[in-house]
């Protein structure tokens, strides 16, 4: 496992947080081969977060948080660490010893999940439960989209936050090709993550959409105009970044990750991709 990449994956850790439901994930790729996934966690409460290590052969029974149900069980292909959240045995952000990263980011009011049944309990993993098993089983995203069929994923009460665990997913393989995985009322849907980017609400494709509204935005200083004679040059720097969003909402941190992350100086090596996401 790349020491590099697992500091990608504290990257979050290291942030202070805001008071808000609100992560954000970048990727960042270097001009060597190399990507970098970085995130913020901030949470409105203590997470209990801690690092979980998980040795490959290692069984692992879903559903561990439901007294009265057995869910899928399994045995670790490769081992895999990260946080985990509220002392469960779930890691919520995290890296295989393939190198393959995964991240849950909170999804409420649109993540909509299985029951859990008699019939499909054998095959269930939990929403909170996700990131053990395609950390566990696969070393590329090819793989988890195939993997994925295999599964039934159902949501699973958590009291902290008094409902199921909410969440979309973030993976991205050392390849640097990366997908936002989500669950909604039209069932699964997984989206290429070519922007490299992943928040919260709404759904990935409507803020790929959102982002036609920013199109000129640019990290370059906009040319002087002229004025019925007049010459109008912009005042200071910046200007082209004018209409920027500034607030916490989901959308514009999407607006504004896209734009850092498009406007960041090419990273040659991994060194300086990760370099560059503690800046981003």
């Amino acid at each position: 496992m790349s020491k590099k990449t697992i500091l990608a994956v504290a990257l979050g850790l290291t942030l202070a947080p805001v008071l808000t439901q609100a992560c954000t994930g970048i990727l960042v790729k270097s001009e060597d081969g190399k990507a970098v996934a970085a995130r913020t966690m901030e949470f409105g409460f203590d997470v209990k977060s801690n690092i979980a290590i998980v040795p490959a052969g290692t069984e692992i029974t879903s559903l561990v948080n439901d007294p009265k149900n057995t869910g899928l069980v399994y045995t670790a292909k490769y081992g895999f660490g990260g946080a985990n959240a509220l002392d469960k045995k779930m890691v919520v952000d995290g890296v295989n010893e393939k190198g393959l990263y995964f991240g849950a980011f909170y999804f409420s009011g649109l993540a909509k999940f299985a029951e859990l049944t008699d019939e499909n309990k054998s095959k269930a993993v939990s929403s909170e439960e996700l990131g053990n098993y395609i950390l566990g089983n696969f070393a590329t995203v090819d793989e988890v989209i195939e993997g994925l069929k295999n599964i039934v994923v159902v949501g699973s009460y958590i009291d902290e936050i008094k409902t199921f665990a909410p969440f979309h997913y973030a993976v991205t393989d050392p390849s640097g090709r990366s997908i936002v995985i989500e669950y909604t009322e039209a069932g699964l849907q997984v989206h290429e993550n070519k922007i490299g980017v992943v928040t919260n609400n709404p759904t990935y494709d409507w803020h790929i959409a959102n982002l036609r509204n920013y199109i000129g935005l640019t990290p370059y200083n906009k040319e002087a105009v002229e004025i019925n004679g007049v010459k109008i040059t912009p005042t200071g720097e910046g200007s082209g970044l004018l209409g920027l969003p500034g607030d916490y909402t989901s959308p514009s941190r999407f607006v504004r990750a896209a734009t850092f992350v498009n406007a960041s100086l090419p990273s040659k090596t991994v060194d300086d991709a990760v370099f560059t996401a503690f800046h981003l």
